[in-house]
């Protein structure tokens, strides 16, 4: 086979640990600050940029097919997306979709767009007080404001009033958006979904069963895999395909969240990126899925061997633990390797961390990845780890 000569624009140092997969030659557009040793060691050249914008990705992507035969153009971070894609669409070259990729970035397309289908969830882009005051007449409270374009939780809210509504739509007005999205809040258990699509097959990678702080939006555990009866996994997997196809999604991982209420699922929102809260490595190591280098890899032919994943597979089942108070990483180890298998552990130490109250997913200092040989052997040993966690945070003046 061939070796096919792939832009890829930005990543997470730690995506580029497996990169790249066999007969994959990369060329990466990514800013200075987030060049690591890792991306060092998988790239065959790095085209620097100062920030993901259409002007500076379309100029290294232009560098690097003046210089080699490029066969593709691709992105699987949140800001790269969209920039990945315009300049793919300019170039002519093969990638992820510019028109899926404006739907997953802006949320009220992507409502707009599934509007009058089973899919649809009544939403407003709201300009004024008279807008939310109706929709809220309309559906009731709770419900959901947010910035249409926003991610890890920024900007969010589930208002239980209209005087809360309008306090926090004014809070967003200040902020500079003309308009923000309301949507109608809608009851169950929440999940993650993760997809891949090879050329137009989807595929239900794994679901995550996702836990958020009491009463607010912030991730503070992730279990994958979920725990879901054959019946349930099924009627995700028929809904996403369902949506994969309205939405005209052909090629790569989509991270989709869903809630889940008895027979009903209803969309939260849909990412065309791996998840994540380290999710992504959470699929690579249970499921054997490399999400990314499964895109790249069968961008132009094959299909992912079975046989090949069930290899690759580490753990049964792991655990995403998120810190809201800063914890030294060798305190942590020192502890909790004693009780399981620690696969990461990351934490920011600064002066102000411990006064810090957490409001958007960006702001918490670190992270516990853990990993156990099944799902039953998780269950048994996360409720420790969380109380060891619990404690050490109070011990520090910190507050959930």
């Amino acid at each position: 086979m061939a070796t096919r000569k792939i832009i890829m624009v930005g990543s997470q140092d730690e995506i580029f640990e497996e990169l790249p997969p066999e007969d994959i030659e990369l060329y990466v557009i990514q800013p200075a600050s987030l060049i690591g040793p890792r991306l060092r060691v998988a790239a065959a050249d790095i085209y620097t940029i100062e920030a993901f914008n259409d002007e500076q990705v379309l100029a290294g992507a232009r560098f690097f097919c003046e210089r080699h035969a490029i066969d593709g153009l691709f992105s699987f971070t949140e800001y790269g997306l969209l920039p990945a894609a315009n300049a793919a669409k300019a170039l002519g070259l093969p990638g992820i979709s510019a028109e899926t990729t404006e739907l997953c970035r802006n949320k009220w397309k992507l409502r707009e767009k599934l509007a009058g289908t089973p899919l649809h969830v009544p939403f407003v882009m709201a300009d004024n007080h008279a807008s939310l005051t109706q929709f809220s007449r309309e559906n009731g409270f709770p419900l959901v404001l947010k910035d249409p374009s926003g991610v890890g939780s920024i900007n969010v809210k589930i208002c239980g009033s209209l005087s809360e509504t309008l306090v926090f739509f004014d809070e967003l007005q200040q902020q500079g958006y003309a308009y923000v999205l309301a949507e109608k809040y809608v009851q169950g258990t929440e999940y993650s979904v993760e997809t891949l699509s090879i050329r137009g097959r989807h595929q239900l990678i794994g679901v995550t069963d996702k836990h958020l702080l009491p009463g607010g939006l912030v991730e503070q555990k992730h279990v994958y895999p979920a725990a879901l009866t054959i019946e349930a996994r099924a009627r995700i997997e028929r809904y996403i395909c369902r949506l994969l196809e309205q939405i005209e999604h052909r090629h790569g991982p989509m991270h989709i969240e869903v809630k889940v209420d008895e027979e009903r699922i209803y969309l939260i929102e849909i990412n065309n990126r791996p998840g994540g809260d380290y999710i992504w490595d959470m699929v690579n190591k249970v499921s054997g899925v490399n999400l990314v280098a499964e895109t790249l890899r069968y961008a132009f032919d094959g299909q992912p061997d079975s046989n090949e994943r069930q290899t690759r597979q580490r753990y049964g089942a792991m655990s995403y633990i998120a810190l809201f108070q800063p914890i030294p990483p060798s305190t942590i180890r020192q502890t909790l390797e004693k009780m399981t298998e620690l696969d990461r552990v990351q934490c920011q130490i600064s002066p102000s961390s411990n006064e810090r109250e957490v409001r958007n997913s960006f702001e918490r200092p670190g992270f516990v990845l853990i990993g156990e040989q099944d799902a039953a052997s998780l269950s048994a040993v996360l409720p420790a780890i969380e109380e060891w966690i619990d404690a050490q945070c109070c011990h520090q003046g910190g507050r959930l």
